[in-house]
């Protein structure tokens, strides 16, 4: 009686038609990962967007500082961030962090009246903001951003076009106000993109795009050469 089976030229045929098979749709799954990534980021955006804007509401449109100082009128004793303001209107830790990338920053705030904070002496996030010190006035001008560096904050009626005009977007560190929170060098030079896909402290985390939040509090997904124009963050256009 004949026995049946596959002969070796069969059996390698079908192993290269799986090998093509995966070669096609691995890119496939990794891109629809990636897209989902994405959708994540930008819904966790779109909640922090919303909460800037409640807290620019009880507080007669006025968006918080940079800097916001929790024992005035005291300037050595200081919250060390925006964030800390809108986090009555957030209450979420995770919706800070994008699920493509995040950084960690210690904070020295033992003499402050509330010392653990809500994310504790760490914060855990994705995100900045734009805003400026006196450095980034220097090189790159006034540019009028919706953060003013120190209290109080710029109000949304300043704002000539505020579906034009960045609050938020996606970064590898929380101290966004410099030169390098703008992609570029104290020099005024456009810095290179990493092969992280950091360009100073923007960071491009989905297929060389990164999300960012406008003043009219919609969410759109960026590429480099965008990021670059610095008329995103004038209040004034």
């Amino acid at each position: 009686m004949r026995r049946s089976g596959f002969t070796l030229i069969e059996l390698l045929v079908v192993i290269a038609i799986i090998a093509i098979l995966a070669a096609i749709l691995f890119p496939v799954f990794a891109r629809a990962r990636d897209r989902a990534r994405q959708a994540s980021c930008s819904s966790n955006m779109r909640q922090i967007g919303l909460g800037i804007l409640m807290y620019a509401q009880d507080y007669d449109e006025m968006l918080p500082g940079f800097k916001i100082y929790w024992a005035p009128p005291d300037s050595n004793r200081r919250g060390d961030g925006w964030y800390e303001g809108i986090e009555p209107y957030t209450r979420n830790e995770q919706i800070s962090i994008c699920p493509s990338g995040q950084y960690s920053q210690t904070f020295g705030r033992g003499d402050l009246p509330n010392a653990t904070g809500f994310w504790g002496r760490t914060i855990t996030a994705s995100y900045g903001v734009p805003a400026q010190d006196s450095t980034c006035r220097d090189v790159l001008g006034n540019l009028g951003t919706a953060w003013n560096y120190y209290p109080p904050g710029r109000r949304l009626a300043e704002a000539t076009r505020p579906s034009e005009t960045v609050i938020l977007f996606e970064s590898n560190h929380n101290w966004t106000q410099q030169t390098s929170g703008y992609g570029y060098d104290n020099s005024g030079n456009l810095r290179p993109i990493g092969a992280d896909g950091s360009r100073g402290r923007h960071t491009f985390r989905h297929s060389m795009q990164m999300n960012v939040v406008f003043m009219d509090g919609h969410v759109r997904s960026m590429h480099p050469g965008d990021m670059a124009n610095l008329d995103l963050y004038r209040m004034i256009k």
